[in-house]
């Protein structure tokens, strides 16, 4: 689970903090890197998403451990990932590597700390 902010209508920026795993996955590609944000997730779900977990430990592996079952994954319609089918919005896109980085917040995180700016940019 990470903040974005809407910038304009088709561009929003991403909060990866650096300790992150998104941030990490990002610096890693050679370019682009899907995105694909699900808004209106049952509460197992989005719980998972922004609970603190180790290092890759998979939100939707959890989230069917505490369910019990599994999330119901589709594939996305314009990215290749897999969403939660049920949620009520997906947000696809793609965020560039050489996107031109920006301003925002701070705003406290999750874990109670307040961090310096850095965001990706991500467009649809």
């Amino acid at each position: 689970m990470y903040r974005m902010q809407v910038i304009d209508k088709s561009s929003t920026y991403m909060h990866w903090q650096l300790h992150k795993d998104g941030r990490a996955d990002w610096l890693a590609t050679d370019g682009r890197i899907p995105v694909a944000v699900a808004l209106g997730l049952d509460p197992i779900t989005a719980y998972s998403a922004k609970r603190a977990a180790a290092k890759h430990i998979d939100e939707f592996m959890l989230a069917g451990f505490l369910r019990g079952a599994p999330v119901e994954l589709v594939k996305g319609v314009t990215v290749d990932l897999e969403v939660p089918a049920h949620a009520e919005i997906v947000l696809e896109g793609y965020i560039d590597k050489d996107e031109a980085l920006g301003d925002e917040g701070p705003f406290g995180d999750h874990t109670a700390t307040t961090t310096a700016p850095n965001r990706s940019r991500s467009s649809t």
